[in-house]
């Protein structure tokens, strides 16, 4: 029987750890409960950029549809990121 080390682990089956990972943005969504329209609205964690939130079934349908545009259009300008470059 064969068993294979993977960064110090000696327990056989266990997968390497694998990079770090950060949260750095969030698209939140509430769907609506107890008579309140659902809501969404986007924010980045590296600056205090935050979309305005949309609310109703219709535009959060829409604001989420279009989320990645927007999400990739502010990391492109976010001061952040600017400084960081």
């Amino acid at each position: 029987m064969t068993s294979t080390s993977v960064a110090g682990d000696t327990s056989p089956g266990r997968r390497a750890p694998g990079p770090r990972r950060t949260i750095v943005a969030n698209l939140v969504i509430t769907f609506g409960e107890d008579g309140r329209p659902p809501q969404a609205h986007y924010e980045c964690h590296r600056c205090p950029y935050r979309t305005a939130t949309v609310t109703g079934r219709h535009a959060v349908a829409e604001f989420t549809a279009t989320a990645a545009e927007g999400a990739a259009a502010h990391r492109a300008a976010c001061p952040a990121l600017q400084e960081s470059q």
